[in-house]
């Protein structure tokens, strides 16, 4: 039986990383973001210069504990369900080629980091140090100029071009589950919808990204998930809340949360 695809495994990689700096700490309880350089380290040793080399990438670390696992392999499986990652034999290559023209960010492979290596903001490391008990990592392209989208931002063209990316993940078998933003509530705002320089909007983080099956219950999800997106954007536009009446209940929870 033929094994199933798997996100590239980076290990043994003549590439090296130098965190500048982290981006978001999960504090070991939530996936971190860090900003970091990759170099090839085999035009180096051939005298090319390492600022010659190098490029951008963001590195995102999942914690050990139960449910950084889960979310490894769900973001892990929509990257492969949506077309974002590299094949084997071509990982490093296009890791270090760093060509971004997707709505989303190409996912170039998995490794294992000791927590005190993506910590280490003064020296580098290579994607063989983490072993067995290092933390998993996912290494993503860096894709510089994304604005988060506003309510400025949603004329009908830009709200079209959202609802096209949401539908290029569901033809994927991919919900997205993860461009709402729940802190603000009964605010609208939204997450992880970014605006490239050029206009194009941009999606990322897959962790709560679920896999859409080719049956009723699938096509449910992406059908419920594609009618609250519509809907959202346009009480975002229009200024709305979340919704039209809030319940008496929830109305006295955030009033003694404020």
């Amino acid at each position: 039986m033929a094994s199933s695809p798997a996100v590239p495994d980076l290990t043994g990689a003549a590439v090296a990383f130098h965190i500048r700096h982290i981006s978001r700490d999960g504090l070991g309880k939530h996936t971190s973001l860090y900003f970091a350089r990759v170099w090839d380290l085999g035009l180096v040793d051939q005298g090319y210069s390492r600022a010659r080399t190098d490029r951008h990438v963001i590195i995102k670390a999942f914690p050990s504990n139960l449910a950084g696992q889960r979310a490894f392999e769900k973001e892990s499986n929509a990257n492969l369900k949506i077309g974002s990652c590299s094949l084997q034999a071509n990982a490093v290559q296009e890791l270090l080629e760093m060509r971004s023209d997707g709505n989303w960010p190409r996912c170039f492979g998995q490794m294992r980091v000791q927590r005190e290596s993506l910590e280490d903001t003064e020296s580098h490391f290579e994607p063989d140090t983490g072993g067995k008990t290092g933390l998993r990592c996912l290494v993503f392209e860096h894709v510089a100029g994304l604005k988060p989208i506003s309510r400025d931002d949603l004329t009908d063209e830009t709200i079209a071009a959202v609802v096209e990316v949401f539908e290029e993940l569901h033809e994927a078998g991919i919900v997205f589950n993860n461009h709402i933003d729940h802190a603000v509530y009964p605010k609208v705002a939204l997450r992880n919808i970014y605006r490239r320089i050029n206009g194009d909007p941009f999606v990322s983080d897959f962790q709560c990204a679920t896999e859409a099956k080719l049956d009723q219950r699938g096509d449910k999800m992406k059908s419920d998930e594609m009618v609250g997106l519509k809907d959202y954007l346009q009480r975002m536009r229009d200024g709305k809340d979340a919704v039209d009446t809030i319940p008496r209940e929830v109305q006295i929870l955030l009033e003694s949360a404020a």
